[in-house]
């Protein structure tokens, strides 16, 4: 670093510090710590972006006239102290690993926890041993970004080698006994391209590639796709399985014991994972595919520009992309959760904008859109630049080509049901922030501040307000290289004002960054693709699709406002107060009341019994079927099936609609008894249509050869969070397990109840059906599913004539792995 030139050239001199800075930004990700003080850590996070965006990549320059002796002399030994710092910080590091309790990091004068001092101690020592290298050598070099990131992917190695855990969790299985030989041979590869002269630019950057997929490859069998330990790659899973199967995707899936929750993401965030398990892979391979795009994003965004540029671009390409890899955190997300398919179209876009593949960043663009919400950063900003660069004629084809990319992805889902997708992507994520605002108040982002202070009315102010002034700037600057700075700013800031803000968003905003520092030099003449004018017959297709899109764009629109509209409300509201009386139960199905989410009663306050499902424990053991009377609530085309239920349970009163709300009330819904507290038999069958074998008295357990354990008592089970009296029953696999009554008086209905027992609600496993026969006539079925619901069933007994009849439930299930049932039946006067 000549400290001439560094007078003359202060600009050139801080954007090439700030390029070297650029790994840092996964190194934080990592530590995830703002140091006891948000705001500051924070303005210091968005600094180094806003550095990175507006600073680098430097303008091409001259050569320079050799610096002056002294000059040499002062960079040589400032040369000399960072080797020296650098080692005495991988020393210090290396003894705190070998003797923790003899050399406590919060000791030193660092002011850091010693959680943060541990990591970052010796992450800090890959800059100044690369920076020491390159001012006693006294001249740039392609490789001393690229240094940096292996020094970082080194540190990261041995990271891992001490078993590191992420948020607790292992991250590579140390119970394979040859794991320990992998991470040397790469430490060894990675140690060798910091040293080794005259290897091609190209081939260290696919060995950089190629070991960093090895890594991520082998972590993939640290942990099966389980819910009970984690939830975001399984409900990735669990809607392929309904997509697959020919059901909607968007609905409730199981999670974790006993709580189920919608699907939150957009479809180009789990359509894509299907990819590889189609293939029979494991479809977490779709996120190495993902960070193999992001890397050879950078490389190829790197090599629009001419020499030297080229090189110092695909040098940091190569630095990052080292950091990017071997980081415990990237690796954690491999296996836990789902960003990584973002990451990757977001490089897809960045890389095809500064190549000026418009075709492609547009296409790319659609996806997108149709694959995280934080999309929408982007429309602005790239439209801008396709315009500017192509004219808006040459642009009409190809913003019809994102329009109807997102629109083939995203309207075939809305239709099928826009309430609970719009449930799931939206008004779940606006309430998951406020409901756990605690999580945020110590990350990086200026949510936490606000959320303390009450003043969350400014965050949406200010993501708002970012987007709109940097379109603005973006209108004033030349060309898609100097887009990014904008644009980067925008999503940045944006991020930081989010009411979610997961340490994994800053590693897609340092996508930003690294394509401004990699990517952003100016680009030779080669590497400007000339736009002709598209013919008049190409315009009007292109305007004809993108009118298209607009109207799907617009009918997204109005779907999302309809699905959270709250029209009919206060008229609904107003009917139950009129209407409601004391002895009546008042069940509210208006809004969601699901894991991290509770909507708000239409009506909190009245005489009538309230619940929020029709079996809810505050009305009753029996629910809605210990009243003369119910009413239920719930938001018109949702729920319709319980509705259905009550009304044949009942003898309807009156069905109201109001907007977007309907209110039914059923009569005559007492009870005469419940056939749980009836003497019952039971028999089984190893198959259907075996010679069923009668239990012991009171059917209290059997066990066979062919049948692995058989259970029936009554006893209180736990159904939603809440203890209910029915029969505890478990069914065999393969075979029938069959509940009988012989002398049950039966009245106008009968009304079977049935669901798995909380602690049975585990992932994956089967469902179990209920198949209902009156005096040997099947009447009814009732399919539990893998859910921690109470379902119901009702069967029209009024025909049947007085006297007593014989009531049979038989269950049946797939797998009998811990499948505990409970049913039960109401006999309604």
């Amino acid at each position: 670093m000549n400290l001439r030139r560094l007078g003359a050239h202060p600009r050139r001199f801080l954007a090439e510090a700030f390029a070297w800075l650029l790994p840092l930004i996964v190194v934080l990700e990592l530590v995830g710590t703002t140091f006891g003080d948000a705001v500051r850590s924070t303005l210091g996070l968005l600094l180094l972006f806003l550095g990175i965006f507006w600073l680098s990549p430097a303008e091409p320059r001259a050569a320079a006239a050799p610096p002056p002796r002294w000059a040499r002399i002062t960079a040589i030994a400032l040369g000399a102290v960072c080797l020296l710092a650098g080692a005495l910080a991988v020393g210090v590091g290396v003894l705190r690993i070998l003797e923790p309790k003899k050399i406590p990091i919060t000791e030193l004068p660092l002011f850091l926890r010693e959680r943060e001092g541990y990591l970052l101690l010796p992450l800090l020592a890959a800059w100044p041993l690369a920076l020491g290298p390159r001012l006693i050598r006294g001249r740039r070099d392609a490789r001393d970004h690229e240094r940096v990131g292996l020094g970082i992917a080194l540190v990261f190695l041995a990271l891992l080698a001490q078993k590191y855990r992420n948020q607790g969790l292992f991250v590579l299985p140390y119970d394979k006994p040859w794991l320990g030989t992998v991470l040397v041979v790469l430490a060894v590869v990675l140690g060798s391209l910091m040293v080794v002269p005259k290897v091609p630019p190209l081939a260290r950057f696919a060995v950089i590639v190629a070991a960093g997929v090895t890594l991520r490859w082998i972590g993939l069998s640290t942990w099966q796709i389980d819910p009970g330990v984690r939830d975001m790659l399984p409900l990735v899973k669990s809607a392929q399985d309904a997509f697959f199967s020919g059901h909607n995707p968007y609905a409730f899936h199981q999670m974790q014991r006993g709580s189920v929750v919608p699907l939150t993401y957009l479809p180009g965030m789990w359509l894509g994972w299907g990819v590889p398990r189609l293939a029979g892979l494991d479809f977490r391979v779709w996120g190495i595919v993902a960070d193999v795009a992001v890397a050879v994003g950078l490389w190829w965004a790197a090599g629009r520009a001419d020499e030297p540029q080229r090189s110092w671009g695909r040098g940091i390409a190569a630095g990052f992309a080292a950091a990017w890899f071997f980081s415990p955190s990237l690796m954690w997300n491999g296996i836990y959760a789902e960003p990584h398919a973002w990451w990757g179209v977001l490089a897809v876009v960045l890389a095809a904008l500064l190549r000026r593949r418009w075709w492609l960043a547009m296409a790319a663009l659609g996806v997108a859109l149709a694959t995280r919400h934080f999309a929408l950063v982007l429309v602005p900003f790239v439209t801008i630049a396709l315009i500017r660069d192509v004219g808006w004629r040459a642009a009409v084809p190809r913003l019809a080509l994102t329009g109807a990319v997102a629109a083939v992805l995203l309207v075939p889902f809305v239709a099928r049901d826009p309430d609970t997708f719009w449930f799931g992507t939206f008004h779940w994520l606006v309430e998951y922030g406020p409901v756990h605002q605690s999580w945020f108040w110590e990350k990086y982002g200026f949510s936490g501040p606000l959320y303390k202070a009450h003043a969350t009315e400014w965050m949406p102010r200010a993501q708002a307000a970012i987007v709109v002034l940097m379109a603005l700037v973006a209108t004033r600057v030349r060309g898609p290289r100097k887009m990014i700075a904008p644009l980067g700013t925008a999503y940045v800031v944006f991020v930081m004002f989010n009411g979610i803000i997961w340490d994994s968003f800053y590693l897609g905003a340092a996508l930003f960054a690294a394509f401004a520092a990699a990517g952003g030099a100016p680009a030779g003449p080669h590497a400007l693709p000339q736009t002709a004018p598209p013919g008049r017959r190409r315009f009007i297709a292109g305007g004809v699709v993108l009118g298209a899109a607009a109207f799907a764009g617009l009918w997204l629109l109005w779907s999302l406002r309809a699905a959270t509209s709250k029209v009919g409300e206060a008229d609904a509201r107003a009917h139950l107060e009129q209407t409601l009386a004391p002895g009546q139960a008042y069940v509210d199905l208006s809004s969601y009341r699901l894991a991290f989410v509770r909507g708000s009663l239409l009506l909190p306050r009245t005489a009538a019994r309230v619940g929020t499902s029709l079996f809810d424990p505050r009305l009753g053991f029996a629910g809605i079927f210990g009243f003369d009377r119910a009413t239920v609530v719930l938001r018109h085309a949702r729920d319709e099936s319980a509705v259905a239920e009550l009304l044949a349970a009942g003898v309807p009163r009156d069905d109201v609609r109001f907007g977007r709300f309907r209110v039914a009330t059923a009569n005559q819904l007492k009870l005469e008894r419940r056939l749980s507290a009836e003497p019952f038999g039971v028999t089984l069958a190893a198959s259907p249509g075996a010679p069923p074998e009668a239990l012991p008295k009171n059917g209290t357990a059997f066990a066979s050869p062919s049948i692995t354990f058989v259970q029936v008592v009554p006893k209180n089970c736990r159904i939603e969070g809440a203890l209910r009296p029915m029969l505890y029953a478990h069914p065999a696999a393969g075979g029938e397990l069959t509940v009988a009554w012989n002398d049950v008086e039966l009245g106008r209905a009968l009304a079977i109840v049935g669901g798995l027992e909380d602690s049975a609600v585990v992932w994956g496993r089967a469902a179990v059906d209920v198949r209902v026969r009156l005096d040997a006539k099947d009447s009814g079925r009732l399919h539990l599913k893998n859910l921690p619901y109470e379902y119901v069933t009702v069967v029209d007994t009024s025909k049947l004539g007085p006297g007593k009849h014989r009531v049979e439930l038989t269950l049946t299930t797939a797998n009998d792995n811990q499948r505990l049932t409970c049913v039960d039946g109401y006999v309604l006067r």
